[in-house]
């Protein structure tokens, strides 16, 4: 419940908000910005996490005064309210300029029936509640126990009685489907089926694609009447957390790293090395073309204790395979181990990649295939189109 010493500032808290949002072209429509000067998001976030000197730690309004907690509270950024038993962020609750985008994107309007996948603190649902009327028409569900069953509570005290459920949100809540909206408030790295099957004629799914090398695009998706389906992306960058399905596997570079090696790499420290550890269009279309493949440069001490040596990591799970580079001098060079092919692999997709133009994410778009029940992604160029499956 709100204190009454800090509505009068989280008022002001939240007309500056929406001022902002609305000055940056975020905010766009009055219903968003009605619901955003409504809804108090103080009431769902009761303590968050910041990272401090390489631990997380909890904020709670007994280390602010009233106003400063506010203001904590209402600066335009996503705010961690979890962390996992390996102490990474579980969940958030997300930037509102996110939160606007996407809601402007998912035109919603009284007596739409929408599903939100990824309740967390429950904020966004109730944004949902308060655009269609009716708290009784949304339908939230989260895979973490305690966050649904705070967020519950919240709703209940905020907006009222929003369908709050516990579940893998991979399957949506069939049970009250169809939907004329889907929002998805994590980052997928495929679209399921079920998410298709739920979604109502005429309507809309919004969410965040991301693949295996953390390359994400806001994705909105139109459902037509004769069942049809396609979406294109947003040019704005936006990404969320990844979703959670059940216990995360255990990282698997140690027991890579263990396997014989079976080739020498030296690759020279040119556009074309620019391109393959860092060029973020390629990247977004190397996850595609190399489902689960995993990327990480980082530095390593040299021998004499000052310097530091760049290294970069490829893993492909998948194939048990990884490779490992070191930048010395204008040479990286290395070992790839496992069963082999890996570093073939990104180079012969990189040269797909330079001969489709360097397509960048602009060219890509998905589409529902009605034969084989599953979205697929494609990329458009001059020469054809590439198709991914997802």
């Amino acid at each position: 419940m709100l204190n009454i010493d800090t509505v009068g500032r989280s008022t002001q808290a939240r007309k500056l908000l929406v001022e902002g949002l609305r000055q940056a072209g975020t905010i766009q429509s009055e219903s968003i910005a009605q619901a955003f000067l409504s809804i108090p998001r103080e009431a769902f976030v009761s303590s968050f996490f910041e990272q401090e000197n390489f631990v997380w730690a909890i904020h709670t309004p007994d280390g602010y005064t009233p106003d400063a907690w506010i203001d904590a509270i209402y600066r335009d950024t996503a705010l961690v309210t979890l962390i996992d038993e390996r102490n990474y962020p579980a969940s958030s609750s997300s930037a509102p300029a996110a939160m606007a985008m996407m809601l402007e994107a998912l035109v919603v309007r009284p007596g739409t029936r929408v599903l939100e996948i990824g309740t967390g603190s429950g904020y966004n649902a109730a944004m949902l509640a308060y655009l269609v009327g009716d708290p009784a028409l949304v339908t939230t569900i989260d895979v973490e126990e305690f966050l649904a069953r705070s967020a519950r509570q919240a709703l209940e005290a905020v907006i009222g009685p929003v369908r709050v459920l516990v579940g893998d949100g991979y399957y949506g809540v069939p049970l009250h489907a169809p939907y004329d909206r889907i929002i998805v408030t994590a980052s997928a790295s495929t679209i399921p089926t079920a998410w298709y099957e739920q979604l109502a004629s005429d309507g809309c799914l919004v969410m965040i694609l991301q693949g295996s090398l953390q390359k994400s695009g806001l994705l909105v998706i139109k459902k037509q009447a004769n069942g049809y389906a396609s979406g294109r992306f947003d040019p704005r960058y936006l990404c969320f957390m990844p979703m959670r399905s059940g216990p995360r596997a255990p990282s698997s570079v140690r027991r890579l790293l263990q396997q014989p090696v079976v080739q020498r790499i030296v690759q020279e420290s040119n556009e074309i090395a620019t391109d393959l550890f860092g060029n973020v269009a390629f990247h977004w279309f190397l996850q595609w073309a190399v489902p689960g493949i995993t990327m990480r440069k980082a530095k390593m001490k040299a021998k004499d204790g000052i310097s530091f040596i760049p290294f970069m990591t490829i893993v492909d799970a998948q194939e048990s395979t990884i490779v490992q580079l070191y930048l010395r001098g204008s040479v990286w060079s290395g070992h790839e181990r496992g069963h082999g092919g890996l570093w073939e692999t990104v180079l012969q997709v990189y040269q797909e990649w330079m001969s489709l133009g360097k397509p960048d994410q602009s060219a890509y778009c998905v589409e529902w295939n009605q034969q084989n029940a599953r979205f697929q992604l494609f990329c458009e160029h001059e020469t054809g189109v590439r198709s991914f499956d997802l």
